[in-house]
């Protein structure tokens, strides 16, 4: 990846948060298509833990703009039924 263009306001904090958006909106809980671009970014294989699916789901969650039935409308789960599973199915970078 060459460059992004962020429309909301410039803010400090962990890059997870707008990575949220990008699961949602930009890769539609495709997991191998968000894999792709975390490794655009700079990630490595190794970043790709357990947990860095929790975080983004959190970070989803916490947004200013999160509307959790609308993204279940427009992403229904494939098998998931908890959170932890959802965030495993959009996040996970498999």
């Amino acid at each position: 990846m060459s460059g992004l263009f962020d429309f909301e306001p410039a803010m400090v904090g962990a890059p997870e948060y707008d990575f949220a958006s990008v699961g949602i909106f930009l890769t539609c809980g495709d997991s191998a298509l968000f894999r792709a671009f975390l490794l655009g970014c700079g990630y490595t294989d190794a970043d790709f833990t357990v947990e860095l699916p929790r975080r983004i789901m959190a970070y989803a969650l916490l947004h200013r703009y999160s509307n959790l039935r609308w993204y279940l409308e427009t992403i229904p789960p494939r098998t998931a039924t908890t959170l932890d599973e959802l965030a495993a199915e959009w996040f996970a970078a498999a």
